[in-house]
């Protein structure tokens, strides 16, 4: 009984999340298919596979604006092996318009 009094509620959480995802939608067509990794993650594992490449120890990075001591950024583990390969194999592909 207590559901149906509160229907309305329900319906109106309903209307209001189907408008703002409408408002997303149009605003950004990608928005929901859009990773945050191509926008932070990616570019700091190219710029690392890139100084592996060169036979160089990447501690910091160089090329990226926000650019960051690697060797105190705990959520990177720049030498962890299958870090290191991931970074030299996201340096190999190119940037295409999903990635």
């Amino acid at each position: 009984m207590r559901f149906l009094k509160n229907i309305n509620v329900y319906f109106y959480f309903f209307i209001f999340s189907i408008v703002i995802v409408a408002a997303a939608t149009l605003n950004n067509p990608y928005f929901f298919t859009e990773d945050d990794s191509q926008n932070e993650y990616l570019g700091f594992m190219r710029q690392y596979g890139e100084s592996w490449r060169n036979w160089e120890i990447p501690f910091i990075a160089k090329n990226i604006l926000v650019g960051s001591n690697a060797m105190v950024e705990l959520q990177r583990a720049i030498f962890a092996p299958h870090n290191i390969v991931a970074s030299l194999i996201t340096w190999r592909v190119r940037k295409t318009s999903w990635l």
